[in-house]
């Protein structure tokens, strides 16, 4: 068994999922643990609404949700552009 032949393996198979992952990630929505956010409307205040996590329950506001949103497709074009 050679060492180094497991090691390369294992580094393409990590890249080929982090392409697969980046791949996935066009749909610009907010996202947390790879999942689209769900969008709440707040009774109380209908000027805030804001997006939840089904998965952990985390929250954020509409204003950074689609921030991060935004930074995230940037870096996408950014990534394109030089690999």
């Amino acid at each position: 068994m050679n060492p180094d032949a497991n090691y390369e393996a294992f580094q393409q198979s990590l890249k080929d999922l982090a392409a697969a992952h980046e791949a996935s990630r066009d749909d610009p929505v907010p996202t947390c643990h790879f999942r689209p956010m769900t969008f709440h409307d707040s009774d109380s205040n209908p000027a805030y609404g804001g997006y939840q996590c089904d998965f952990c329950g985390h929250t954020e506001g509409v204003d950074e949700a689609w921030a991060k949103v935004e930074a995230r497709s940037t870096q996408a074009i950014k990534l394109k552009a030089t690999g």
